[in-house]
């Protein structure tokens, strides 16, 4: 009480607010349900939230706290604390007020339920005991802080005693694999056991194909996926070889090559894991009867080759030269797309370095150009020669090397025959020629215009001096007009 004697003078607060505006004091509000101090109410604010009459009341320095209806919104800030009283309990949920007070008083406030500041001073019964919160505080910090550190200490024994126990248990080839595993990962690659491809092929049983490079499975993965594994034969690469050349397969994607997905280096396994093409190779389906191609399909196989093999060529960040482009390495998929199988495992040659020599690679008889014989420079017209031979083969819907065969003579003499024949053909630009060599099982269902651009881009690609073949480039242009001429 102000005044003992006197109870109109109403009470003094224990702590207060000052009112400093260089340097506002920090302040909080101590809820009281069911407590209301009457005979002082400055102003009547209806109808407003709680938040915005507690604003009211911290934008003046003079408001010592508010009461808050609940139900009606009615704010009612108060300047003095006088007449304090608690309600029952049944006005006890309407009637709300909120002691404005520094933030550092840490008070505990207990009341009985007739707190009555307004009769006399004997009836006052509000006892306020300060307690040492911040000691109680104190001791809860240190608990959960040494907890804390406990913690921590033992997660840290758990990771060093699990390396530790890590790297006794593993071997050093397989800390060694698991190391060269994630140098994979970050080529796009997935490295694969031995152990799960011999799973995803059930032991390599059915097989696919096979060539000069190795022979292909069926398999199929954990998560129901197809895929195509090649088992490398003859791989006189080092391990950073292998890999290094892994890195260069991982950068290259086009729609027209065969995906790649992962690879297995384990002791002296090595194998490929690409994507699965339904259809399987060129080889399988143009030289037999079982599946005719139409003429439509062989110009866009032809297209799709021809974009390919210009994207290994001039577009890759690493020149690379395929050295086998044949029908075995060309797979059809469900819509009978190209794509070129076997990029990549011949010798990789950096761009603009010419005194590489991979004349020690060797292509499929009947496909190689006449350089490898002579032991030159091996450039990317090699590829440019065996495209020419597959165009040819698309044409006629039999193989060069069963003219030969037919014939029994050498592959290059026939070939030499051949070309110059469609040479002198092309000359004559009689329309009955063109019918004589274009594959009979099509009836006469082709193209004119894609045919003759065919047979003069096979002839430009079988010229035996190199530096007069085409790029791949040119031929992807020329291809793309005799298409667009033939929609118009």
């Amino acid at each position: 009480m102000n005044n003992p004697h006197n109870w109109t003078q109403g009470c003094r607060a224990q702590v207060d607010v000052t009112c400093d505006v260089e340097q506002p004091q920090a302040v909080k509000f101590v809820q009281l349900p069911g407590t209301d101090f009457w005979g002082s109410d400055q102003q009547y604010i209806p109808q407003v939230s709680l938040k915005a009459c507690k604003n009211i009341c911290l934008s003046d320095c003079t408001c010592r706290g508010f009461q808050y209806q609940q139900g009606s919104g009615t704010c009612y800030p108060k300047a003095f604390l006088y007449n304090g009283k608690a309600y029952t309990s049944a006005t006890k949920s309407t009637r709300i007020m909120f002691l404005k007070l520094p933030v550092s008083t840490n008070l505990l406030v207990s009341r009985n339920q007739r707190l009555d500041c307004g009769r006399s001073p004997e009836t006052i019964e509000l006892f306020l005991d300060v307690h040492k919160a911040s000691q109680r505080d104190a001791k809860w910090l240190y608990f959960y802080g040494f907890a804390g550190a406990i913690f921590v200490l033992e997660v840290f024994f758990i990771a060093f005693a699990w390396f530790f126990v890590l790297r006794w248990e593993l071997g050093a080839s397989e800390i060694q694999a698991m190391e060269k595993g994630y140098k994979a990962m970050t080529t796009n690659f997935r490295r694969y056991s031995y152990k799960e491809l011999i799973k995803a092929t059930r032991k390599f049983k059915h097989e696919l194909g096979r060539g000069g490079s190795g022979i292909v499975y069926k398999g199929i993965l954990d998560d129901s996926q197809v895929v195509a594994v090649k088992m490398l034969e003859n791989v006189r690469q080092c391990e950073e070889e292998f890999q290094a050349e892994l890195r260069i397969i991982g950068r290259i994607n086009h729609m027209n090559l065969v995906r790649i997905w992962g690879f297995c280096s384990q002791s002296s396994y090595r194998m490929l894991v690409t994507e699965y093409i339904e259809n399987g190779s060129l080889a399988n389906i143009l030289f037999k009867d079982s599946i005719l191609l139409e003429w439509k399909q062989r110009f866009v196989i032809a297209l799709g080759v021809a974009k390919g093999l210009a994207y290994l060529h001039h577009e890759c960040l690493e020149w690379v030269i395929h050295c086998d482009v044949k029908p075995e390495n060309i797979l059809l998929d469900s819509n009978l797309e190209p794509k070129i199988a076997d990029f990549g495992l011949a010798k990789l040659l950096n761009r603009g370095d010419s005194n590489q020599n991979v004349s020690r690679v060797r292509g499929t008889i009947g496909y190689i150009a006449p350089e490898w014989l002579s032991s030159l420079q091996i450039t990317s017209k090699v590829d440019v020669y065996s495209y020419g031979i597959v165009l040819l083969e698309l044409v006629l819907g039999k193989r060069v090397l069963d003219l030969a065969i037919d014939t029994d003579e050498e592959v290059h003499k026939v070939l030499r025959k051949l070309v110059g024949m469609l040479e002198h053909m092309l000359n004559k630009e009689e329309l009955s020629s063109i019918h004589e060599v274009v594959d009979c099982r099509l009836s006469g269902q082709f193209n004119y215009i894609q045919v003759r651009t065919l047979i003069e881009l096979a002839v430009s690609c079988l010229d035996e001096d190199r530096n007069k073949r085409p790029t791949m480039e040119s031929i992807v242009q020329k291809l793309i007009l005799a298409e667009e001429s033939c929609s118009i």
